[in-house]
């Protein structure tokens, strides 16, 4: 979900991984790789997850950046 390799690395252990279908993930209007709009919808969701279980802090620490 998060790109880069360290990123990945966390937002999978820590359960922040999705499923797309092929036309979702990589066409160039739709697809949550090129669509700014989808893809930051996309992490905000993630982040509303992981901060119900965790705090803002904690969020900060892994990737740095606030979606919300």
């Amino acid at each position: 979900m998060f790109g880069g390799v360290a990123n990945r690395k966390i937002s999978e252990a820590e359960g922040l991984k999705i499923w797309v279908c092929d036309f979702h993930h990589r066409d160039p209007k739709e697809g949550v790789q090129y669509n700014r709009e989808r893809n930051q919808s996309v992490k905000r969701l993630a982040q509303i997850a992981y901060e119900a279980r965790h705090s803002h802090e904690e969020w900060m620490e892994l990737f740095h950046k606030s979606y919300l």
